[in-house]
């Protein structure tokens, strides 16, 4: 968790994950709620940064990893698969629809784990990760407040059919 919370010393770094954050992070705080969108982006912290350790414990040279990429991609992700056509200016000139974008980021992020290619020094692993979390809590709904253990201990609404050969 804590890797999310650390940066290096590039200043882009850590400003485009700030940007990227707040350009969607206000959307998805407003639908999902402050308490689910803290759990949400604290658990896609820890499953970016897990994913990217598994990837790496393979890897014959093995780097270390910190900022909030991965968690900031699960956001991204969960604002894409919600808003798909939405328009970002790529460049800040051409104007692109979020789903294409985010396609051709983890494409290429793909395709750099796939190469072995990490001399970048950007953790790709913890972007598809992130990614990953994102697509999974959208698809499965894992909201923390639809988890909680209150919803276990309240009761069902049942629908009773009467039976249609009792006479009212």
């Amino acid at each position: 968790l804590t890797a999310t919370f650390i940066h290096g010393t590039s200043i882009f770094h850590v400003g485009w994950n700030m940007l990227f954050l707040w350009f969607v992070g206000r959307d998805m705080e407003s639908m999902y709620g402050t308490t689910n969108f803290s759990v949400f982006y604290l658990c896609a912290a820890v499953f970016s940064t897990l994913g990217w350790a598994i990837v790496d414990s393979q890897a014959t040279h093995h780097n270390f990893m910190i900022g909030a990429s991965g968690a900031v991609m699960a956001v991204v992700v969960l604002y894409v698969l919600y808003y798909p056509h939405r328009e970002f200016l790529l460049f800040f000139v051409l104007p692109v629809q979020a789903w294409l974008l985010v396609l051709l980021f983890l494409g290429h992020d793909a395709l750099e784990l796939l190469n072995g290619n990490q001399s970048s020094g950007i953790a790709v692993a913890s972007h598809l990760s992130g990614a990953a979390f994102g697509y999974l809590f959208k698809r499965y709904d894992l909201r923390w407040s639809r988890l909680s253990w209150n919803r276990v201990r309240r009761p069902k609404l049942r629908l009773v059919m009467p039976d249609p050969r009792e006479k009212p």
